[in-house]
């Protein structure tokens, strides 16, 4: 599930694979020979991923909701916006990523709540989106074939 996480973000954010990384963000599950560790890296200097507050990343973990949600729209937004600026009514570190998320149309009105913002998310809700997020947030609009099923 992380690498379809990675693979998600590298296509999101493909303007950092093309600059000379500098490595200053360290965890401490995560070594240099990891498959991901460059594009991890990378995102965590830019201030898109921080990993827990124990200083892990947990790359074999399984992604939640709320930490999708956020990676996306640390992505697509500002450097110099403030997420802690974002008035919302639930009480969760990533609530603010949900309002704007659902401001531009990322994730529908609604479909994000308190119950299911810390559960798994699947791959067809990835890619839907980050698709929004590149149309809706980036002004990328692009043709898919809708006919593409996914079991999960």
């Amino acid at each position: 599930m992380k690498k379809m996480v990675i693979l998600c973000m590298t296509i999101v954010m493909m303007s950092s694979l093309f600059l000379t990384p500098v490595y200053a963000v360290e965890f401490s599950d995560l070594n240099s020979s990891h498959w991901a560790y460059e594009y991890i890296t990378t995102l965590a200097n830019d201030g898109v991923i921080n990993g827990y507050t124990d200083g892990t990343y947990r790359p074999s973990g399984t992604v939640k909701r709320s930490e999708f949600i956020k990676l996306v729209i640390s992505s697509c937004m500002p450097k110099s916006a403030n997420i802690n600026d974002v008035f919302t009514s639930m009480n969760h570190w990533a609530a603010g990523y949900v309002k704007v998320a659902e401001t531009y149309g990322v994730i529908t009105q609604g479909s994000v709540t308190i119950e299911n913002i810390d559960q798994p998310i699947t791959r067809l809700e990835m890619v839907k989106i980050i698709s929004n997020a590149d149309i809706k947030m980036k002004g990328n609009a692009q043709q898919f074939d809708k006919s593409t099923n996914f079991i999960d």
